[in-house]
């Protein structure tokens, strides 16, 4: 197997300079045999990249928001791989060049990483020509970041572009804008030492791993959402339930919870979908995210108690479900029973709460 040596050095366009002399031979002494020219990669050129806002009428790109801009620019991983040089060699040849008296001597120094145990961190030929081909793609949009372990992370996929085509990957970010779904997923890389993150990727350039994921995700994401809702409150409040039943629900209610971050551009999507999580947190007992969720739509809500539109009565219908407030329910009822027009979805989602107990 082939690996790339990870090394640093405070200055990256110095050793630039000293490597390319090292392959001159010029700090060969007299009677040593010619070594291989080292074939090295020096990144600092290309990590001067990231998001940048795009025409306002651009369908292919939802940018960053500021703050999270500003992590990413003051993030200290990125801060370091300014430094770093990668070198192909064996690592005989490595121990070659650590030991010229131009190294060993000079004021600024390259230092070899190792990992915990004291062994030298390698990357595989293969993964490091990727991160290469990544850096110089001046189409393809990244962002450099610290490893995934550290960071809430999503459901796994496998890439479907390149040059990662194949590799798994972890969805940490999805935002659903002008119907259409858009995932950022991200990477470990060089031996876990950072993470590379793709931002809005579109559903059909990663494979799913998970089925379930998969009908979540793919299409109308709000209207898989809801109709996942329905089902999982059909088997917890249905007739009789067993064990079993509330297992398995509340299972499948994790699942969608680990999606709240989900950002949509629609504000009557997106007051949908904190409905949806309002009702997630209330049946899953988180107490301060349901304090959030019923504070959010209260605030949305003002004073009314009765609905004055479609969104409305979905929204009381999950304040319904997280207070148990019997006029909150009568409101709903009142208002799907006096407009033909209410939607099917919201009529089957009160259907299967509208007989729970009220407190």
């Amino acid at each position: 197997m082939s690996y790339w040596y990870v090394l640093t050095h405070l200055n990256p366009a110095q050793i630039e300079w000293m490597l390319q002399r090292e392959n001159l031979g010029e700090f060969r002494r007299e009677g040593d045999s010619a070594l291989e020219p080292l074939e090295y990669f020096i990144p600092f050129q290309f990590l001067l990249r990231a998001p940048t806002t795009p025409s306002a009428d651009s369908d292919e790109y939802a940018p960053l928001d500021p703050a999270e801009l500003q992590a990413l620019t003051d993030n200290g991983i990125r801060e370091a791989l300014h430094s770093y040089v990668f070198i192909h060699a064996e690592e005989s040849r490595i121990s070659k060049l650590l030991e010229r008296e131009w190294n060993r001597t000079g004021r600024l120094h390259l230092y070899q990483y190792r990992n915990s145990s004291g062994e030298p961190l390698r990357v595989l030929d293969d993964e490091m020509r990727r991160f290469m081909e990544t850096l110089r793609n001046r189409q393809l949009r990244y962002y450099i970041g610290q490893p995934v372990g550290s960071i809430e992370v999503g459901d796994s996929v496998t890439l479907n572009i390149d040059p990662w085509k194949g590799r798994k990957a972890t969805i940490t970010r999805l935002q659903v804008r002008n119907g259409h779904t858009r995932l950022t997923v991200t990477l470990d890389i060089l031996g876990n030492l950072t993470r590379v993150s793709f931002p809005d990727i579109h559903e059909g350039d990663v494979l799913f791993d998970d089925e379930a994921t998969a009908r979540l995700i793919n299409g109308n994401l709000l209207g898989n959402f809801e109709e996942e809702m329905i089902a999982v409150l059909g088997r917890l409040f249905g007739r009789k339930p067993t064990d079993d039943d509330r297992r398995r629900a509340h299972t499948r209610l994790a699942r969608l919870y680990g999606y709240r971050s989900v950002l949509l551009d629609d504000t009557d999507a997106r007051h949908r979908f904190v409905a949806l999580m309002l009702i997630c947190a209330s049946l899953l007992g988180e107490k301060e995210a349901k304090k959030r969720y019923v504070k959010q739509v209260q605030d949305w809500m003002g004073d009314r108690t009765e609905p004055a539109n479609d969104t409305e009565a979905y929204l009381l219908t999950a304040l319904f479900v997280a207070l148990r407030n019997p006029i909150l329910r009568e409101a709903v009822k009142t208002y799907k029973n006096t407009h033909e027009d209410c939607p099917d979805t919201l009529r089957r989602l009160f259907s299967k709460v509208k007989h729970l107990r009220c407190r």
